[in-house]
């Protein structure tokens, strides 16, 4: 694959712009040539679940020498170094999900700031703020992504248009969550096109985990909660509709 970005065999990207592929980039060991771009909160989790499953059901490969863990980018059946992504083929199916920016926000503060079990893992920067420790309200979290420079946010709270990485590469699909179980299946259909419509239902693509996609937004977030989402998310409320996918 050409990447505009290497120049004379030099990387011409930004320390930001290494972070945020390093971040997004999800591409298939396998022949099956594709390029998820991960988005934290934008149910990153399902996605990689239903990927693993289909690599296991296209390959013959149970994927028994991968973690368990669909988030170990460095024993998974996923890669994102630039010289494997420049061995893909050109023609490789890149896509991306993305969520209401108001769901999203919401959904993050709740898994990762309320704190329901002793073994429930606090992200570093919010031990800072004193997750863990007290009660920290939907608006105090808003403030502080606020206070944070983009660079630095973590990409649970991160814009989604920046894992994007558009400038890098060009999607072909961007699925919604808020349609997942159509989206998806139309990813797998396009990258797993051998795969029967049997395989295809067995892969659990509309099997999403999203109890904040279902929770009444609007009963649980303040007129001052909208307007900093506003704010910190306005790209995010630009970003581009799905491209329309094509009937099989």
């Amino acid at each position: 694959m050409q990447l505009s970005f290497i120049k004379n065999g030099t990387d011409k990207r930004s320390i930001f712009d290494k972070k945020m592929w390093n971040y997004a980039i999800r591409g298939s060991i396998s022949d099956s040539n594709f390029i998820y771009l991960n988005k934290p909160k934008c149910a990153c989790t399902t996605i990689k679940r239903v990927l693993r499953n289909a690599e296991s059901v296209y390959s013959n490969n149970k994927l028994s020498s991968y973690s368990k863990n669909v988030h170990d980018v460095e024993n998974s059946p996923f890669a994102h170094s630039i010289s494997h992504i420049q061995t893909m083929p050109d023609d490789s199916f890149i896509f991306t999900f993305v969520r209401n920016p108001y769901i999203r926000i919401f959904s993050c503060y709740r898994d990762k700031c309320i704190i329901t079990s002793d073994k429930q893992k606090i992200l570093k920067p919010l031990k800072e703020l004193g997750v863990g420790h007290r009660f920290i309200s939907f608006q105090e979290f808003l403030e502080f992504i606020a206070a944070q420079p983009v660079e630095k946010r973590d990409p649970h709270w991160q814009l989604m248009s920046k894992l994007q990485i558009p400038h890098l590469l060009e999607c072909d699909f961007i699925g919604s969550v808020e349609n997942f179980g159509a989206d998806m299946m139309y990813v797998l259909r396009c990258v797993y096109p051998n795969l029967n419509d049997i395989n295809l239902n067995f892969l659990g693509a509309h099997n999403l985990n999203s109890r904040a996609y279902k929770a009444k937004i609007e009963d649980q977030i303040s007129l001052k909660n909208i307007q900093l989402i506003k704010e910190l998310y306005m790209e995010d409320f630009k970003y581009p509709e799905s491209v329309k996918p094509k009937t099989f």
